[in-house]
């Protein structure tokens, strides 16, 4: 299991295609909370697309500076309560 990163900003469960890659759950407030929705994350995104078996999954962090955060493209897909 991965040590969670305990910097401050908005976590995500991210999928990377080649040089693609998108923000596919998220925001968390913890590293913690993205790393337990990945696998979630991918197997319901296999279902929708089975080219998502393919794509490289993990989690990655954005800073949060600004205040300003983006939303996971799956977040519709899931209830669950981010930042």
């Amino acid at each position: 299991m991965q040590t969670p990163d305990t910097k401050p900003g908005f976590y995500y469960v991210s999928a990377v295609d080649g040089n693609k890659y998108a923000l596919m759950l998220g925001p968390f407030k913890t590293h913690e909370e993205a790393l337990q929705m990945v696998e979630q994350c991918r197997n319901k995104a296999y279902d929708l697309d089975p080219r998502s078996h393919w794509w490289q999954w993990g989690t990655c962090r954005e800073d949060d500076g600004t205040g300003e955060f983006r939303l996971g493209r799956m977040n519709n897909l899931f209830q669950i309560m981010t930042t």
